[in-house]
């Protein structure tokens, strides 16, 4: 009988334990959006905004050279054999802004530098990422979402400000 009541509670300690880790592994935190006051809005220009099958690449990149925007055109387009020519960008003048949502097992994800701003020493990229709610149809292929601008060049620091949004399709 004692026996019995130690095996139980081994169970029950075992249940809860992995309750735990399931709970833990199926948790998303929640994308906190903090509005950033700027105080100058600068210009920027789309270089390339794609959906990529060929990147599993997840980040932001700050490119202020020919030789790291070659790089980063290249990781793009690894897996294509006749690649599109790499468009010219004067890094004396200019800088590459490029933001990547990372590797995606369907469609119907976006992302989109939708302004830069100035305040203080620092730029601030406002990002938005745009995630298919329940009920929308995707293409079930693999994808990658990107988007790619420039600006004129700066020493300042350049932070991101990102917003995820879901999409309703159930309308």
């Amino acid at each position: 009988m004692k026996n019995q009541g130690i095996i139980i509670k081994f169970f029950v300690i075992l249940f809860l334990a992995a309750a735990g880790v399931v709970s833990f592994m199926l948790y998303k935190p929640q994308n906190i959006f903090i509005p950033v006051m700027i105080d100058n809005e600068i210009q920027f220009e789309t270089i390339e905004k794609k959906i990529s099958p060929n990147t599993n690449e997840k980040g932001n990149y700050i490119i202020k050279n020919a030789e790291e925007w070659r790089d980063l055109w290249n990781k793009i387009y690894s897996a294509v054999i006749i690649k599109p020519e790499i468009p010219e960008i004067d890094f004396n003048k200019y800088m590459v802004v490029a933001v990547f949502n990372g590797f995606e097992t369907s469609g119907g994800y976006d992302i989109e530098i939708n302004k830069i701003g100035e305040k203080d020493n620092a730029v601030y990229v406002f990002v938005k990422k745009k995630l298919p709610g329940s009920g929308c149809l995707t293409s079930q292929s693999f994808s990658n979402p990107y988007h790619i601008i420039g600006f004129v060049k700066t020493e300042k620091e350049v932070l991101y400000v990102e917003k995820e949004e879901t999409v309703n399709c159930n309308s």
